[in-house]
């Protein structure tokens, strides 16, 4: 639906459509809830001598009225409201012949509660010079058809009633201009703040990307360079060429998230397969879960067994899998060692270990993660994905 308001300027927002639209119903109801009574106390006060001019005049504003409220519904052009505009001043115009005698006695015009909505409803959906000026022209007609009625010896009620009815109209015009500017400015209020949603889950996204990478280097390059600075590993140690492999495939493939259902099993056997610690699995013949799940469960079950040859003094972890129980539907990887252990309450929010590589993948993927040990006693690393 196009809107002669809308004509020549930028596309409406949200707010300022639905503003036009009120408009336009508003100025429909207005226009068809005055004319009817209007017109037949019209129709009933015509006296022998002026029920013809009177009926004619009535059925072409009817016309005309009934092509422009099509044409504004529809969008046809400035030519139906012209159109409605001349009819109306026709009506205006026809005050000598329209007002029985007896009316004009005493300055009353049943015209007037006609054309006043007429021209408040223009005020609702045109722009503002249109239907300025077509509020003016009406009541210009209806000026000089009071002039012609009364031969020049207009009584005061008459112009009162004529200059008021012209101020109520720009009244109208002077409010929708104020609902239709507080609603550029609620458009304005909602574009800034889908414009700040959409910066700060850029920001989310970029702050995301640079903790994975970061957590992908700790498990990785820095795991390897501080087992050889540690004098773990020889610089010469075939193994350790691998790792450096595994440690680039690694960071090569991090960005890479699959939806794609995925067994687990054969990603935690990698996991063992390249321990440090030796490293005893449980595990069912085959866990199908979404990409992302089976990546992220198995990277943290890669650090939790890291952390076993790193910390436990132990050369020694057991990696279960089990389903959480006959009601639920999710996966549970458990890594124990009977290692040294830990106090876990007095462990630094700066170890990226637990902190990033383990409690942060299983946050990422809807899970959690649960550390239990006790200093002498072992630890048992608990990874929990509900399905669903």
């Amino acid at each position: 639906m196009t809107s002669l308001s809308s004509a020549g300027v930028r596309p409406p927002g949200v707010t300022s459509a639905r503003v036009g639209s009120l408009g336009r119903q508003y100025a429909t109801w207005i226009r068809v809830v005055a004319f009817l009574p209007v017109a037949a106390v019209g129709v009933l006060a015509a006296t022998r001598a002026t029920i013809g001019p009177t009926t004619v005049v009535l059925a072409l504003v009817l016309v005309a009225s009934a092509v422009y409220l099509w044409g504004m519904w529809y969008g046809t052009g400035l030519w139906t409201a012209c159109l409605d505009t001349t009819a109306l001043g026709a009506l205006a115009l026809s005050t000598p012949v329209a007002i029985p005698p007896d009316w004009l006695a005493t300055g009353k015009s049943w015209l007037i509660p006609l054309l006043t909505p007429a021209c408040v409803a223009y005020q609702y959906h045109l722009r503002v010079i249109i239907g300025v000026s077509f509020a003016v022209f009406i009541h210009a007609c209806l000026a000089v058809g009071v002039v012609v009625a009364y031969r020049g010896r207009v009584p005061l009620p008459s112009v009162v009633s004529v200059c008021w009815s012209l101020v109520i109209a720009l009244l109208a015009r002077v409010l929708w201009t104020l609902v239709s500017r507080a609603a550029a400015v609620a458009d304005k209020a909602i574009d800034a703040a889908a414009a700040a949603r959409t910066d700060q889950r850029v920001r989310r996204a970029v702050r995301a990307d640079e903790r994975q990478l970061a957590v992908a280097l700790h498990d990785t390059a820095a795991t390897t360079l501080l087992m050889v600075g540690l004098g773990q590993v020889a610089s010469g140690d075939p193994a350790l060429h691998r790792q450096a492999r595994r440690d680039l495939d690694f960071l090569l493939s991090a960005d890479m998230e699959s939806s794609a259902e995925t067994d687990l099993v054969p990603l935690l056997r990698s996991v063992a397969w390249h321990a440090a610690v030796e490293t005893h699995l449980d595990v069912p013949t085959r866990i199908v879960v979404p990409g992302a799940v089976a990546r992220g469960l198995a990277q943290a079950s890669a650090e939790a067994v890291r952390n076993v040859a790193r910390h436990a003094g132990v050369d020694e972890a057991y990696l279960r899998v089990r389903h959480p129980g006959p009601h639920e539907d999710g996966v549970v990887v458990t890594i124990t060692d009977h290692g040294r252990g830990f106090d876990p309450a007095r462990v630094s929010d700066t170890r990226h270990g637990l902190q990033d590589s383990i409690h942060g993948r299983l946050d990422g993927i809807g899970g959690s993660a649960t550390v239990a040990s006790t200093p002498g006693g072992g630890t048992s690393v608990t990874l929990r994905w509900p399905r669903g």
